[in-house]
């Protein structure tokens, strides 16, 4: 029988121990409005049925539900974060396009995604599509099975970007390296893949990546589109830090 999963923020609150070890807290916690609504609504889960929590920020639990909104808590843990961190740095295309970019990037274990402003990018989404973007990532983590939720920063020019600190940074481009060439080894904690707009990054931009210690890289044989590129590249990254070298291909 399927257990349920829901996003609860107010695990944050229950006493866990530093080592992530599970507590059994028996301690009651309440559902948003939102996912509350789902479990006796739609799902029409009745009192005492066993559902799965995750708070977003690596704290998941199993409880069985209470009163109204509640959860009365059996068991929790801390689930430790996957390393090295991935921060994509994409342009964002257009309409629904989008919207399956944040699914898939969320999928492949992304840990931030930065809209990118660029000289060449047509796509600058509102606070209001960021939302939408934000609320995307709660819900594909509720179905991946994700103890940590994507997030989603700001549009934000490509010159703060680089000004970041990575281990590792690799801008997509059909001249750069083959993926097979990039090795994950050496203590790498943090990864940046830089992905342009439609019609790529500009010289002058390809440049200062460069400068900024961006290694260019090519994700295939064939020209891809942003979303496309974007996915490839984080699940390329995600199989190179798992086999501890470099990526297959």
């Amino acid at each position: 029988m399927t257990t349920h999963r829901f996003y609860c923020p107010a695990l944050c609150d229950l006493p866990l121990a530093a080592d992530g070890s599970p507590l059994l807290s028996e301690s009651l916690v309440t559902l948003e409005a939102d996912e509350a609504r789902h479990a006796r609504k739609v799902l029409r889960l009745d009192h005492g049925a066993v559902v799965d929590l995750f708070d977003g920020k690596g704290i998941v639990a199993e409880g069985r539900l209470d009163e109204g909104d509640t959860v009365r808590v059996t068991s929790a843990r801390r689930v430790s974060a996957l390393q090295p961190t991935l921060t994509v740095a994409s342009a964002v295309p257009k309409g629904s396009r989008a919207d399956a970019m944040i699914e898939q990037l969320s999928q492949a274990g992304v840990d931030r995604l930065i809209p990118l402003q660029t000289e060449r990018s047509v796509v600058h989404p509102r606070p209001t599509k960021l939302d939408k973007f934000r609320r995307a990532t709660i819900e594909s983590a509720k179905q991946c099975g994700r103890a940590y939720v994507m997030v989603v920063e700001s549009v934000t020019p490509l010159s703060n970007v680089l000004n970041q600190s990575f281990d590792l940074k690799l801008i997509a481009s059909p001249d750069g390296k083959p993926a097979s060439a990039i090795d994950f080894t050496g203590g790498i904690q943090s990864v940046l893949l830089l992905v342009g707009p439609e019609g790529g990054f500009s010289d002058d931009e390809v440049e200062a990546a460069c400068a900024a210690g961006c290694v260019g890289w090519r994700l295939g044989p064939h020209v891809m589109r942003v979303e496309t590129a974007a996915v490839v590249g984080a699940g390329l990254v995600g199989g190179g830090c798992a086999a501890g070298g470099v990526v297959s291909g």
